[in-house]
């Protein structure tokens, strides 16, 4: 995260085991069903909506379900959405409400994987690529021998993405909601404000559907 600037750890609200969460159950490899990616979506937007002023702007963050959950606010409202960072993840196959105005506006992404990740099935890996290089612009790094995790590489030498930069989008899509996500939002307190991320906060609060 920015040094100086408020965030939040949301974590995912499905428990799978003691430890481990998701944002949605997935029963054909890469590719959850639209519904309850889009509950998931709306909730996340709910509680921007209920703690965050509306003009503030978040740098969405995830890994892995909650890359997929990232990339699900731009896809929703791309007016609140700065820059978004994909770790390990992938996109939902199904059209979302401002894809059109992302492939006009192709705001800044970065989208980060291991050579050896073997969880999310290439035909997810594929659809991603595919989707990024047409609706964003895509900064993308694939590390060597990196399974599905996060490694120190990544975490330090993920590029900083310039929001000075940023095309605007309509505001056409600006309130619609749509689908869901394991994600780490930014509020960006002040247009230009750069900096180093920061830790992940140790008890994120529990995001309740």
């Amino acid at each position: 995260m920015v040094p100086g600037l408020p965030w939040a750890s949301l974590r995912s609200p499905l428990t799978l085991d003691p430890g481990s969460y998701a944002w949605f159950h997935v029963f054909t490899p890469g590719d959850p069903a639209l519904e309850p990616v889009a509950a998931a979506t709306d909730a996340i937007w709910e509680l921007v909506d209920t703690h965050l002023d509306a003009s503030t702007q978040l740098v969405p963050i995830g890994f892995s379900q909650g890359g997929l959950m990232a990339t699900e606010l731009p896809r929703t409202r791309p007016n609140r959405v700065a820059a978004t960072v994909v770790l390990g993840g992938f996109v939902q196959g199904a059209e979302r409400p401002a894809d059109g105005l992302l492939a006009d506006a192709l705001p800044p992404l970065f989208w980060g994987r291991g050579s050896q990740d073997t969880v999310i099935a290439p035909i997810a890996v594929a659809r991603t690529e595919a989707w990024l290089l047409s609706h964003s612009t895509l900064t993308r790094r694939t590390y060597p021998g990196l399974a599905h995790a996060i490694n120190a590489d990544e975490a330090r030498r993920r590029p900083r993405v310039r929001t000075s930069d940023r095309r605007p989008v309509s505001s056409a899509a600006s309130d619609q909601n749509g689908v869901r996500l394991r994600v780490t939002p930014l509020a960006r307190t002040q247009p230009g404000t750069s900096g180093e991320w920061a830790p992940r906060e140790s008890n994120p609060p529990k995001l309740s559907l």
